[in-house]
């Protein structure tokens, strides 16, 4: 189980650092604004699942034998639905309001957005902590 837990984990933090590194400002600085928009909009609900479900699997395998991480872990895969389903729809939202020029709908949608990237790196340094106390 502890094998298998460190695999989801491993996977879920390389697609954490993939998406958040390497996808997402590679589809912004090569894509014209236009095309990256959308792609990206549409790519983030797919990445929430598949990062929810990795770190809600890892939170079951650790469950019985490393209660602490599981509960990290389960902390983390709530942060992902968290995010897909409540701060997403909102950011977007306020994303095309601000595009259309409302100075209030950019004032919040900066703060939301700050507010998606601090529960990232949260949940980025959480899943490199337990991954930490795996491996040991």
């Amino acid at each position: 189980m502890i094998t298998a837990a460190i695999i989801a984990s491993a996977i879920l933090l390389g697609g954490m650092l993939t998406f958040s590194a390497l996808f997402t400002p590679l589809a912004f600085a090569r894509l014209p604004k236009e095309v990256a928009d959308p792609f990206v909009r549409g790519i983030f609900p797919v990445y929430y699942l598949v990062m929810a479900v990795l770190a809600a699997l890892g939170a079951a395998l650790l469950a019985s034998k490393r209660p602490q991480e599981a509960v990290i872990m389960a902390l983390v895969a709530g942060g992902f639905v968290l995010s897909r389903q409540l701060l997403m729809p909102i950011v977007n939202r306020l994303y095309d309001q601000r595009e259309d020029g409302s100075a209030k709908s950019r004032e919040w949608f900066e703060k939301l957005h700050r507010l998606s990237v601090l529960i990232a790196f949260t949940q980025l340094f959480a899943s490199v902590g337990v991954l930490i106390s795996l491996v040991q």
